[in-house]
């Protein structure tokens, strides 16, 4: 364990003993139960995500004093889990605007042929060094898959160039769309082109891998096999104001960003805020969204930019009807920082691609396993979303009649 484990594990208990105590503010009360969601019935395909979700809930052991609420479970792997860094290769893509965005790419060991490669969308502040990546690009790379992770604009030191309108914004679909091209046509120019190219997106990053594969829909059909959302969002318009999330996390979540990224993104941008004391007076995600990146994208309110992030989004994205490949969210009914009914209620005339599978417990980005989940990791996770992506790659023709079944 981290030296400072013992100390930060005290404290979480006792903040999670006040949050018990405080009843029912705190807890999320969501339509959406644990379970499966997404049209299976029918289909050999459908059967196939019965069986493997299935499988997948009865593997899930969560750690019992985590299970106590959500923020527990979010807190204990981050503070437990000890990775080792992967070996990242640092390469460069440049977009169609311009920009010079960085890929971390990660190969197999050199023993054995290439299966695949996985894309890496990471959380808030885009990096492939956090705690979930690694673990998944561990096992990923030993399973023989390359792995390319996505760096967000402005992220981990990299830099902008242009006006406000080039800065980070997560509705903006045209940076995976390209890396989706690149790793397309690197496996169709290896020695075989049935090499699939699968999509795993953390928070964040999996509201902008949903959204991607909603906004693009069949024009990613050859190219992108599977899309997977952890602990992300579909309906980000929908409890944004969740009590949970905007009294106990954004403003941790806001402070960091002031702190990393907004400052130097204003400051490089020319981007000048309605309130010249943005930075004391925002405290929230919702703050930062409100006041900085839906006006500096062009946006007419933070409503309309949420409505561009999601990829249920009846104005925007058609529903989600155009999502075209096989499309996962996992998501845990306690996350105290995404509401559970954002990301799995589905509506009834949705793609037939789009599945949500929800735990009763395992916060966000967490799933913590076992009396001692700091010998596991995001194992749970990152173990569900590789057997999705590779059961998907085993059985296209089931998927293929899925679509049209």
């Amino acid at each position: 364990m981290r030296p400072f484990t013992l100390p930060a594990l005290i404290v979480c208990l006792v903040l999670a003993t006040y949050l018990v105590v405080t009843g029912d503010r705190y807890r999320p009360n969501g339509k959406a139960t644990p379970g499966i969601e997404g049209h299976t019935e029918g289909t050999q395909f459908g059967k196939l995500i019965e069986e493997l979700l299935e499988s997948r809930a009865r593997a899930f052991k969560p750690t019992p004093y985590a299970a106590i609420n959500g923020h527990l479970a979010t807190a204990i792997p981050y503070l437990t889990y000890r990775y080792k860094k992967p070996n990242l290769k640092r390469r460069w893509m440049y977009t169609i605007d311009g920009q010079s965005v960085a890929l971390d790419w990660c190969l197999p060991p050199p023993t054995g042929n290439v299966k695949g490669i996985v894309i890496v969308l990471a959380g808030i502040n885009g990096s492939s060094t956090e705690s979930y990546v690694c673990d998944l690009i561990e096992k990923a790379t030993s399973q023989g898959y390359a792995v390319c992770c996505l760096i967000s604009r402005g992220a981990c030191g990299t830099t902008v160039v242009g006006g406000p309108e080039e800065e980070p914004c997560g509705s903006r679909v045209s940076d995976v769309e390209q890396v989706i091209n690149i790793c397309h046509d690197v496996v169709t120019g290896s020695s075989s082109s049935l090499l699939p190219v699968s999509m795993i997106g953390y928070s964040l990053g999996g509201i902008m891998a949903t959204n991607s594969v909603a906004r693009l829909g069949s024009k990613l059909k050859g190219k992108l096999n599977s899309c997977v959302s952890i602990s992300g969002e579909i309906r980000v318009y929908e409890k944004y104001d969740f009590p949970a999330s905007v009294e106990l996390w954004q403003p941790l979540i806001a402070y960091e960003l002031k702190r990393t990224l907004l400052d130097h993104s204003i400051e490089r941008s020319g981007f000048k805020p309605l309130d010249p004391n943005w930075y004391d007076n925002i405290k929230t995600v919702n703050d930062i969204d409100k006041e900085i990146i839906a006006p500096s994208h062009g946006f007419k309110d933070c409503i309309q930019y949420y409505h561009n992030m999601s990829a249920l989004s009846p104005l925007s994205n058609n529903k989600g009807k155009d999502i075209a490949i096989p499309t996962l969210c996992v998501h845990a009914y306690d996350d105290p920082i995404i509401h559970v009914d954002s990301s799995a209620l589905l509506p009834v005339d949705t793609s037939r691609y789009l599945f949500t599978f929800v735990t009763p417990s395992g916060g966000h980005i967490g799933w913590p396993q076992g009396w001692l989940p700091w010998t596991n990791g995001f194992a749970w996770v990152s173990d569900t979303a590789l057997s999705f992506m590779n059961m998907v790659a085993c059985n296209t023709t089931a998927v293929d009649k899925h679509g049209s079944a």
